[in-house]
Formats: structure tokens, sequence, C-alpha cells
């Protein structure tokens, strides 16, 4: 958005310019053009009669009757110019009538500056500047149209018909003030939504790997993992932590049950999902035999097809026997956790299962700190009883 009302200025920029080099440098950009249908000519060249003048900021050009050409003057700022009409009258435009349209140079310069910071991040000072400029630029449409008032009540006392208009300069001066206006409230517009987005940059929260999703339901927890945290790793890692450590971090937290994928609570999708996340485990290669057993809970669903007796055999199929694997309900290397929740499913393939107390944190930790009577005071017990 911003470039675009930079564009915008660089096409003021260059219409000013050409305002501002006007005539005799660029002949079709004056500021005041007369035509006459009788003998004119300049005050000092009497024989060359012309039919047409073109007034500019730098000078003034004439279109003779002999040749049909125009013949520019380069004269410098506040210039004199005079003419002579056929009844011998003559009529002068002063220096103070012309000086004025060096206005347009001047919003010419602030239009450039007002371009190369549009570029930048002052954006408010270039805006004000596109104003600026838009006043100037105002105030050279001013001279320019008494200038034009001025020629043509001058003109009229030569005797001649003529008829005097605003040049080109001046509706180009007209299109470059629009832009530069546009511009300045194109430039606010973009600068506060640049502050907006800064503003929403700047006070986003930090992004999280773990966010808490609601369930209605007492004393249960979900934790949604986005990558590349996994939850199963997740789990084992922080079982592995109070091993080490002998104490657990959470206060308030029972047990942990990692969830790899999540499916609708239908038996389809449960064993499409199983298949799914199996296939890394049971179908590695090289092969390995595994002891396996499958660990179902259903809460807030009383569906009969996800009973246990129902569901459990329709997973135990996606295993692979033919590959040595067989179930272990005591003593398993893995154990395929599967939650259910209402009308949603997850299921995590974990191990150390038994080891970590079933991923019971409080059991795992009392278990580590619980201290083992010596013999000698199971004796001194037994003798105590007798």
């Amino acid at each position: 958005m911003i470039r675009a009302f930079s564009i915008v200025l660089i096409l003021a920029f260059l219409l000013s310019l050409l305002v501002s080099i006007s005539v005799p440098y660029i002949q079709v950009f004056d500021a005041v053009r007369v035509y006459f249908a009788g003998q004119v000519s300049e005050a000092n060249t009497v024989n060359n009669i012309i039919t047409q003048i073109r007034l500019g900021i730098w000078g003034f050009c004439n279109r003779a009757v002999k040749t049909g050409d125009l013949v520019c003057t380069t004269t410098g700022l506040a210039y004199d110019y005079t003419i002579r009409g056929p009844n011998g009258a003559t009529e002068r435009v002063a220096p103070s009538w012309t000086r004025g349209l060096v206005m347009s140079p001047v919003a010419t310069g602030f239009v450039l500056i007002a371009t190369i910071l549009s570029f930048t991040r002052h954006l408010i000072v270039a805006a004000i500047l596109s104003w600026f400029s838009a006043f100037v630029t105002f105030i050279f449409m001013a001279i320019n149209l008494a200038l034009y008032l001025h020629v043509r009540g001058e003109m009229r006392h030569l005797g001649v018909v003529e008829n005097t208009d605003l040049g080109p300069g001046f509706w180009m001066s007209l299109a470059v003030l629009i832009l530069c206006i546009s511009s300045g409230f194109g430039l606010l517009i973009a600068r506060r939504n640049l502050n907006k987005v800064s503003t929403d940059y700047q006070y986003a929260p930090p992004p999280t790997f773990l966010e808490n999703i609601y369930v209605d339901t007492k004393c249960l927890a979900f934790i949604s993992c986005r990558p590349p945290a996994d939850p199963v790793k997740l789990v084992q890692a922080y079982f592995e932590e109070i091993e080490r450590t002998k104490r657990a971090r959470t206060r308030n937290v029972l047990r942990l049950s990692p969830i790899e994928g999540t499916c609708a609570a239908h038996p389809a999708e449960i064993v499409h999902l199983a298949r799914k996340l199996f296939a890394p485990v049971f179908q590695a290669n090289p092969p390995r035999a595994r002891r396996f057993k499958i660990q179902l809970k259903v809460r807030n669903n009383s569906k009969p097809e996800l009973k246990s007796e129902m569901l459990v055999p329709e997973i135990a199929k996606c295993v692979p026997l033919d590959r040595g694997h067989v179930v272990d309900l005591q003593n398993p290397e893995i154990v395929v956790l599967i939650e259910i929740y209402q009308a949603v499913c997850g299921i995590a393939v974990v191990s150390d299962w038994i080891k970590y107390k079933r991923y019971n944190v409080v059991e795992y930790t009392q278990s580590l700190n619980r201290v083992e009577p010596t013999i000698s005071e199971i004796s001194e017990g037994q003798k105590s009883s007798d």
C-alpha cells in the first residue's frame, strides 16, 4: 500500500517537473496561450507578424505568420513582454506578473523530497511535505490564473480578434495538486496500518508448543502438542527426569497419557489410525519380535461397538503376528494406549509403561522414595510382636 502512494508521488513529481521546465525549453507546457486573427507583432519587430504567443516560466514563444514555426526566447525568470496591435497600441506584461511562476519549481522540489521520504519509515513527514507541495502548487496555480486574467484583459485593447487560454501547464499543475493531496492522506493511512501491524506483532504472545484444550470433565486435562514436540517422547523424558531426581515437578498431576494421533471414535477410523501408528514399530526392518498389550480406556461414550471385547480384537489384527509379535498382558515391551473421550479417540504406542507404573506420576515417585526395611528392622519387629 505504501509503495502505491509512492508511485503516485513519483507521477506528481514528473508532471510538476515538466511544468517547471516549461517554455521555452519545452514548448508544449506553457502557462498562458494567446491566439490572434490580425496584424499583431512584438513591439520591437513591427514587420514580424505573429498569430500566437506562449508565455512560460523562463521565457516565451511566438508563432510567425511567414514560417508558421514557433520562435522561442529564453529570458530567465521575471521577464518583460510587450506586444503591438494594428492600431499602434502596445500592451505590456510586466516582470511582476511572471516572477511568481517560480513557485512551480519550488513545488517540484518539495514533491521530490516527499517522494524520497515515502520510501522510508518517515511517512508522517512525507505526508506533511506532500500536502505542503500541494499548497505551493496551489499558489502557483493562483499566480498562473492571475497572469491569465491580466493577459486576457490587456490583449483585448489591441483591436484584433484574440483568444486567450490557460496553457497545459496550469491543468498539469491541477493534476499535481490532486495527486499530492491524495498521496498525503494515503501515506497517513499506510502509516496507521503499519503501526497497527507493528503493535500486533510486538504484543503477540510468543509461540508455544503446548496448548490447553478445554474438556468438560472433572479431573481431566488435554494438552495439545504442536510439532516438533512429540507427546510420547515428552512423557518419556519427564519420567526419566523423575527417575534421576526422585522427585516430580508436577503438583496436581496423577497420570500422564500420551497420544500420537487422534480420529473419530468409530471402529473403522480407529483401526485405520492404528495401522498407521503400528507400522514404524511392528513392521520395522530388520524385524524384531515384540511382546505387546492393548490398553483401552473409554470416557463419556457408551457405544457397544467401542467396548473392550469388541474393539480390542479388531485392533490386535493390525499387528502382524507373522513377524513373531506376541500378546503379553503381564510384562509387555510395547503397550498400545487407546483413550476414547466422547466422540474422539487417541492412540499412542509406548514402551516402559509397566516400569513407570502405568505413567502414574505419584505412584512412581513414591516407589523411588520408599525405604525398604533392613533385616535387623524386620527381626526387631517380629520380637516386639512376640
